[in-house]
């Protein structure tokens, strides 16, 4: 997918987490297989607000998270903490609303609202594909060697 001067997308990145993560760009500028990006939530005059990456390390912003299906213990979900969404995989369903999550290739832990969870989804043939409800040993290494890795 081409992407042109200030449109929003997620950029891969293992700042973080050793799994990785997404977070929220826009484009700068770019030839279609490098492109300048802009972190959002940095001041624009810091160094690491800006980063040239590959094509193969940016997708369009996923939908809305809208109406999140309830999570169960074991699901494996992407969770939005400090900026960017981790995969992690849902550890105890505390309420309707919260659960607490350990972040992938960390011992981190932590409750989680509702409003941070989101289903994984992966960008396949400029399209995307939820992974519904699979539990998160069945799917870790499918999501790290497919559409998370680079």
């Amino acid at each position: 997918m081409m992407f042109k001067k200030g449109n929003k997308v997620e950029v891969w990145n293992r700042r973080e987490v050793p799994s990785g993560s997404w977070w929220s760009a826009e484009i700068i500028s770019g030839d279609g297989h490098h492109y300048s990006v802009r972190y959002d939530g940095y001041p624009t005059d810091s160094s690491v607000a800006v980063d040239r990456l590959p094509r193969k390390a940016i997708r369009p912003c996923p939908p809305p998270v809208g109406s999140q299906k309830d999570v169960m213990s074991d699901d494996a979900v992407e969770v939005f903490e400090n900026n960017s969404w981790k995969l992690a995989q849902v550890l105890m369903v505390v309420d309707k609303n919260y659960c607490f999550v350990r972040l992938l290739g960390s011992s981190r832990e932590f409750a989680a609202h509702k409003s941070q969870i989101r289903t994984p989804l992966s960008w396949q043939g400029d399209k995307w594909v939820a992974i519904d409800k699979v539990r998160s040993h069945d799917f870790i290494l499918h999501l790290i060697l497919s559409s998370y890795a680079l």
